[in-house]
């Protein structure tokens, strides 16, 4: 029930079908109650989170359009599933934010919050002022990305509680194909597409399987910046690609690479 909850796993993992069941859920169960589905742009949700709200997570039978005598209907007009109940489901894309913003939500579920950047996100939680769910929250979900995604940061900080999701937890997911997959499946491809951990080597990444190897022998870890010790840049300028920074610092006789940045234009 924290405010902010972010599911990340790879695809097939159940992801988003475990988000819908839970705003189908929590609709039944709150009468008058607002979610908000969201995603990069309202087209994008077409092809994923309704169709997996209208054809797996809704009951047979229940769903209809605004003409039909079904309990739950798609009002094509407000962009809203509505419920007997009172409660609403909307979509919208973020290449269209005044309506996230001119009404009031309980839940907003952000599917695919990787396609975004950290400040587009954090303006949504402007909106959970509904009020009618015991709890408002901001949730989401995305594939794992890279140590340094602003989301897995935010996480880290303690801003957003990060669940892991795996190939595993999908119940419709058989044994046959898990092994099949688990086999097909080496190095980080493994970590990253059947565990559903961070990415730690890119792809065309030149010591990829080098800094596998250190991160188990944990020499690749958490390290404090040192405000006695002189900090230096290390500037890779870039012509036709991206300007890299990093930070380091000297201690003892250990490196400490601080942070990265990187920027074009």
């Amino acid at each position: 029930r924290e405010r902010e909850v972010c599911l990340v796993g790879p695809a097939g993992s159940g992801k988003s079908r475990g988000w819908l069941e839970r705003l189908h859920r929590d609709a039944l169960d709150h009468p008058k109650s607002r979610q908000l589905i969201v995603r990069q742009t309202r087209t994008s949700l077409t092809s994923s989170a309704m169709v997996t709200l209208q054809d797996e997570v809704f009951p047979e039978g229940t769903f209809g359009d605004a003409e039909s005598d079904r309990p739950i209907r798609f009002h094509s007009g407000e962009q809203t599933y509505q419920y007997p109940n009172g409660a609403v489901i909307g979509v919208v894309g973020l290449d269209n934010p005044g309506k996230v913003f001119s009404s009031q939500w309980d839940r907003i579920y952000c599917q695919e919050v990787n396609e975004l950047a950290e400040r587009p996100y954090s303006t949504l939680v402007r909106a959970l002022r509904n009020n009618v769910m015991p709890w408002q929250q901001l949730v989401s979900d995305m594939n794992p990305q890279i140590e340094m995604h602003w989301m897995h940061q935010r996480c880290d900080a303690g801003r957003c509680r990060e669940f892991v999701a795996t190939h595993a937890d999908n119940p419709s997911n058989t044994a046959e194909y898990l092994g099949g997959l688990e086999s097909s499946l080496k190095g980080a491809e493994y970590e990253s597409l059947f565990l559903g951990q961070r990415v730690t080597e890119m792809e065309g990444s030149y010591y990829g399987a080098e800094l596998r190897a250190l991160r188990r022998a944990g020499r690749v870890r958490d390290v404090p910046h040192d405000p006695m010790t002189q900090v230096f840049t290390c500037w890779d300028l870039g012509i036709d690609d991206y300007m890299a920074i990093w930070w380091v610092q000297r201690v003892g006789t250990e490196w400490h690479w601080l942070w990265y940045h990187e920027e074009n234009g």
